[in-house]
């Protein structure tokens, strides 16, 4: 048996239908695109990849009004900050294991860091059933829920940290 270690993030894009408008546009545009055709454009994605993307954003075109808005938008500084800490959380609490971040736990490492309170577990559970989460998908969304508690220097996983994680699912897979 051979064993390869690997680790990289995978960062990619891709068109909401075969058209690149997504279902908004499509209808604005007049854009005759039937669900079968968006359904087996989507199905070239392969559920099982999918399953192992932790963070998928949906990203719609802004409006003209928040083109032409004033306000700024954080500064990548002070992201790069927040990221730093969450970091050196996460290089504390493992700091006797072989493993740096939350992306790496293994199921053991999961149980004892990433307890949740009841609402947690609820909200949890509802998604299960609902999303039908694989057990890979399962455990993604609580390290992912423990890396957002991290960020908001958190200790422990909230039910809010619990929904955020859930909504970077995607609607793909």
């Amino acid at each position: 048996q051979l064993l390869i270690p690997l680790s990289f993030y995978l960062i990619a894009a891709a068109n909401p239908s075969p058209s690149g408008f997504d279902d908004e546009d499509e209808k604005k545009f007049h854009i005759p695109q039937s669900q079968a055709a968006i359904r087996r454009y989507r199905s070239k994605f392969s559920g099982p990849i999918l399953d192992r993307i932790d963070i998928q954003v949906e990203v719609s075109q802004p409006t003209k009004n928040e083109l032409q808005s004033d306000e700024l938008a954080e500064k990548s500084t002070e992201i790069a900050k927040r990221v730093q800490a969450a970091r050196d959380i996460q290089t504390n609490r493992f700091k006797d294991d072989t493993i740096a971040t939350n992306s790496e736990m293994s199921l053991l490492k999961i149980k004892k860091y990433c307890k949740l309170d009841l609402s947690g577990k609820q909200i949890l559970n509802t998604a299960i059933t609902k999303y039908r989460l694989s057990a890979r998908a399962y455990h993604r969304v609580l390290k992912l829920a423990r890396t957002i508690a991290d960020l908001a220097s958190r200790d422990r996983i909230t039910a809010q940290d619990i929904a955020e994680s859930l909504q970077y699912r995607g609607k793909w897979g």
